[in-house]
């Protein structure tokens, strides 16, 4: 299965009460992570999962295939809605040549902090026999992953 990335772009009400545009409309653009074979079935996924909760008019604004080496998910049961996307070079040795050569892969954490997110990516890693280093965590748009 590969994994897509689906922008959708919808207005939405505006539901915190301490600002002044508490009721009002406003246009969102979301991110979506989905676990699927083609766009056309990303696409079918987004619609029945999200647009029955979209009150208002729709548009898919992208659908792009991204390749995640992983995606480290919450194992309890509630999971945060903060993803964080990591950026790791690691070192890879081939035996052949007797060289050794850096590749860098991009890891999808699902956590509530960005601690929480650096600890599970060096858990993730504990059990490794090769070099790595984290060369970057920042804060992901990505709202939800359906698997």
């Amino acid at each position: 299965m590969k994994h897509f990335e689906v922008k959708i772009r919808y207005e939405k009400q505006v539901t915190d009460s301490i600002s002044r545009d508490c009721g009002k409309l406003r246009t969102v653009n979301e991110t979506y992570l989905v676990n699927a074979e083609s766009c056309t079935e990303a696409e079918a996924r987004i619609v029945k999962e999200v647009v029955p909760y979209v009150k208002s008019d729709y548009k898919i604004t992208s659908i792009k295939d991204v390749r995640y080496a992983e995606i480290i998910t919450n194992e309890t049961d509630l999971e945060s809605d903060t993803w964080y996307t990591a950026k790791v070079k690691m070192a890879v040795v081939d035996e052949n040549k007797g060289c050794e050569h850096y590749t860098q892969q991009t890891i999808i954490i699902n956590r509530e902090t960005f601690s929480g997110a650096h600890s599970a990516l060096v858990d993730y890693f504990y059990y490794c026999s090769f070099d790595y280093e984290i060369m970057s965590i920042c804060k992901s748009n990505i709202q939800e992953y359906f698997k």
